[in-house]
């Protein structure tokens, strides 16, 4: 009896070694950041993670819902593990709706969470813009447009594409519309160079927000 009482202590001690949490993860700094961006059913929340050099992250993100102190149980999405600072884009929100976010990292030991933020989502609704593909390629011009599949709420008042040579071209560059509200669009690419890669964009704009969407980048190169 006495030699079992003697081994006790040690048990529980090693019993609690194995089942505290990761040191250096203990070390962490986890933030959660504002949501932005927030327009109907999306936003956009940031995070920032800081740890030891010596801790390996398996996985971070943010997690949400609307009733506080969310975890990965519920709602999460993954974020990239490049960097400390990060954020992720959220989807098939409830407009009118307050919701409770954190960051979340994940390690061999467990999960940790940040800081708890909240923002409320708007009545306002993002279209759906998309791209064509550029067809009629010749060497100062070609044929692009779009397709809005919904226009939103409030509804775009135009709707057309724009082009540059360099990445995501706004209509700050080069642009022409075409038409306003839901459907199918063309739009001729004119006053190009010859043996140049250029790329275009769908887009729409709502006059009453003020504010303009776009679809994804396309890219083509003009004959020589």
């Amino acid at each position: 009896m006495r030699y079992i009482i003697k081994i006790f202590p040690l048990f529980v001690a090693l019993m609690i070694v194995s089942c505290a949490k990761d040191p250096e993860m203990s070390k962490a700094r986890i933030y959660t950041g504002d949501a932005t961006d927030i327009i109907g059913t999306n936003a956009i929340v940031s995070g920032e993670v800081i740890v030891n050099d010596n801790a390996t992250v398996y996985e971070r993100g943010i997690c949400w819902n609307t009733s506080g102190i969310p975890t990965t149980d519920g709602n999460h999405s993954k974020a990239t593990l490049s960097g400390n600072s990060f954020s992720v884009s959220i989807g098939g929100l409830t407009i009118n709706t307050t919701y409770y976010t954190r960051v979340y990292v994940i390690d061999e030991n467990g999960t940790y969470y940040g800081n708890e933020k909240t923002f409320t989502t708007t009545d306002e609704l993002y279209p759906d813009i998309r791209t064509k593909n550029v067809s009629n390629i010749t060497k100062n011009s070609a044929i692009s447009g779009g397709v809005v599949v919904f226009g939103g709420n409030p509804m775009v008042d135009e709707r057309g594409i724009c082009w540059a040579k360099t990445h995501n071209p706004t209509i700050e560059n080069t642009h022409i519309s075409n038409g306003v509200g839901v459907g199918d669009y063309i739009c001729d690419i004119t006053g190009l160079q010859s043996n140049s890669t250029y790329y275009v964009r769908a887009y729409t704009k709502c006059n009453e927000t003020g504010k303009v969407f776009y679809g994804e980048e396309k890219s083509f190169k003009t004959q020589n």
